[in-house]
């Protein structure tokens, strides 16, 4: 299989340059390295950063996506900033790539994302989009039915809607089985400080089943990644962008008959960041996940800008 790179940025593999340390794959060069996919070439209209990739990684970098889609990749990631994904992903599917991975947001207007998700299963090719925590074990936990019907869900998130929120949103959307919930009431927030250049609007939500999703944003100049999902006998809790777990169950009160108490049977702090083993996951689940599209894919990412598009509007 053939593979080649679309935005030669941190992702793409500047984050540890296609060589990992201690196990963690934190890019794009370095998932398709370890799976021993043959890549083929890079593209990005920055002359450094082509020099830099080529001379770092021995792999040829084009100064245009026609030229790197001349070599007919199987496969092509798309790193590039969120401006271009439309113009990159409409590219690679005229081009007949088969396989997609398209870094989020998918495209900066959910309209376009809409039909380009349409046109992608008509054709055939499989196009994930890049929300990891779908894959992440500790977020996969909030999926377990053992302690009965998902009740209720609240999520906590700072430094962005667009760039953070969305992330939970997503987490929402595939927790509610990716059928699009009521917006019932969006609270705007201040304006952003100098922490972040977007707004933080806090929401509420109703999924299928009248069920309750609060959605609180914060401007704060450091990451809050919070989510707590109650079901009918416990609820379970994913913090610190998944490095923090707590799953707690109801308890009958020993002194009061008749009354409950949440009891901690499962906690984890600051286990080893998952970040660094998922992107392989995601990677098989591309290539050979069941299902026409992967678990993330364009028409969940539409679903999430649907929303993030509902609640911004009301924040004008």
């Amino acid at each position: 299989m053939r593979a080649a790179i679309i935005g030669l940025g941190q992702v793409a593999w500047r984050y540890d340059r296609g060589q990992p340390t201690d196990g963690a794959v934190l890019t794009h060069l370095s998932v398709l390295l370890k799976a021993e996919i043959d890549v083929v070439g890079g593209a990005d209209p920055n002359l450094h950063a082509r020099r830099d990739f080529t001379t770092s990684t021995g792999i040829t970098a084009h100064a245009t996506v026609a030229a790197l889609l001349d070599t007919v990749p199987d496969l092509v990631t798309i790193a590039s900033p969120n401006r271009f994904h439309a113009q990159h992903l409409m590219a690679c599917l005229d081009a007949g790539v088969k396989y997609i991975w398209l870094e989020k947001p998918a495209t900066t207007d959910s309209t376009i994302t809409h039909a380009l998700a349409a046109r992608a299963r008509a054709q055939g090719t499989r196009v994930m989009v890049g929300f990891q925590r779908r894959y992440m074990p500790s977020y996969q936990t909030l999926k377990q039915d053992d302690l009965g019907p998902l009740i209720g869900i609240d999520v906590t998130y700072s430094r962005g809607l667009e760039t953070n929120g969305a992330h939970m949103v997503d987490l929402i959307l595939w927790l509610l089985g990716d059928q699009i919930p009521s917006l019932m009431g969006v609270v705007p927030g201040p304006l952003p400080a100098t922490h972040v250049t977007e707004p933080c609007p806090s929401f509420l939500l109703q999924g299928v089943g009248n069920v309750p999703v609060t959605v609180t944003g914060l401007d704060l100049d450091y990451h809050s990644i919070d989510i707590v999902v109650h079901y009918r006998a416990g609820r379970r809790a994913v913090r610190h962008g998944g490095q923090t777990t707590l799953t707690e169950v109801k308890t009958p009160n020993p002194l009061f008959a008749g009354f409950y108490y949440l009891h901690s049977v499962y906690g984890s702090q600051n286990v080893q960041n998952e970040v660094g083993k998922v992107f392989p996951v995601m990677l098989q689940d591309l290539l050979q996940g069941s299902g026409d599209q992967p678990l993330s894919n364009l028409d969940s990412a539409w679903l999430g800008q649907s929303i993030v598009a509902q609640v911004l509007d009301k924040c004008v």
